[in-house]
């Protein structure tokens, strides 16, 4: 393993695990000014990057022969990435904005939700705003309405956030279109050329005729995008169009080392409720995520970068979905945004 101690030797600033199930050597460690330690040694393991998460890079993950020399890099942590999030319960009958902030100097990349139960918590959007109708660079604001008349209901908002000075060309992108009366469409924000998405969001006038069938990195024709977000949403209103926004949050693809889009399906059985989770590749952080479901049965309770068990994840993006369909299962597909940050 490999572990940073404070100046002071009572805290950890970060530490990883270093190898894999054959033998593995160290033989020479070095640090730059950053703080970043690099490892040179030998391996005999096939699998030597699964214990090195981040912040640990592998130079080649490949073994050559039997055995190979490897070299590592480990820390430090991005400068001012974080996770954070605001949880409230919005009052019997009410709806309310649920906001949360960057810490100064920070701005963010993506974001999501939680909320207690989709039979009562409606979600209206889930995007980068500061809560009062204009786009944020810096906060990740949920619309929720609670209908149940006797009981509060939780929401939480999450966003993932990184320092300013990394996100070169940072902007938060959008688009509104009109969905026809008993329709779905696609709607589609793409980043400014040279810029790659980091995550995105969605905006919908209201649940009582709109759901939100997918929200996630794709160019809303069935590709998966490295620069543009889409929202696919269905109008059940037999009279009216309804509005739907995408929303994108992008930076220059410069400052996105080894950024992938990871997906991963699942089939819910009838009536059952299932986390769906992805992880990033070795070495790599959570930037954004989303989610697409098969049909208005699927009913979503979460899409957070969290590891499925309630606690915040810097690598992975998980949603929680239940399958109301009492004969068929429903297919989910949740989806993460990841760089080497």
């Amino acid at each position: 393993f490999v572990t940073k101690l404070n100046a002071t030797g009572t805290a950890l600033v970060y530490s990883t695990y270093l190898g894999g199930s054959g033998g593995d050597v160290g033989f020479g460690i070095a640090v730059d000014a950053a703080g970043a330690a690099y490892v040179t040694g030998q391996t005999f393991s096939a699998d030597f990057t699964a214990g090195c998460t981040a912040p640990c890079t592998v130079l080649d993950a490949t073994r050559g022969g039997s055995f190979d020399a490897f070299v590592a890099k480990i820390g430090p942590s991005p400068a001012g990435y974080e996770i954070v999030s605001h949880r409230v319960l919005v009052q019997a009958s009410s709806i309310a904005n649920v906001n949360v902030s960057c810490s100064s100097g920070n701005k963010v990349m993506g974001g999501g939700f939680s909320i207690e139960t989709p039979t009562f918590v409606k979600v209206f959007g889930s995007e980068p705003s500061n809560g009062a109708s204009t786009f944020s660079d810096h906060q990740w604001n949920v619309l929720a309405q609670n209908t149940d008349p006797n009981n509060a209901r939780q929401v939480t908002v999450v966003a993932v956030c990184a320092s300013a000075t990394l996100l070169v060309g940072h902007e938060v992108r959008s688009q509104q279109i009109f969905v026809p009366a008993s329709s779905s469409s696609n709607v589609t924000a793409a980043c400014s050329i040279a810029n790659k998405v980091l995550g995105g969001g969605f905006d919908i006038e209201t649940p009582a005729f709109v759901k939100v069938l997918s929200t996630e990195p794709s160019d809303g024709g069935g590709n998966v995008s490295d620069h543009s977000w889409n929202v696919l949403a269905q109008n059940t209103d037999p009279n009216n169009a309804r509005q739907t926004t995408a929303s994108a949050v992008c930076a220059s693809a410069l400052v996105l080392p080894g950024d992938e889009v990871v997906s991963q399906q699942a089939s819910l059985a009838p009536s059952s409720t299932a986390n769906v989770n992805v992880a990033c590749s070795s070495g790599k952080r959570v930037l954004g995520g989303g989610f697409s479901i098969e049909s208005a049965v699927v009913q979503v309770f979460s899409s957070t970068p969290s590891d499925g068990l309630s606690n915040l994840s810097d690598h992975r993006w998980n949603v929680l979905a239940q399958n109301t369909d009492p004969n068929g299962a429903r297919q989910v597909t949740v989806s993460a945004i990841c760089a080497q940050f």
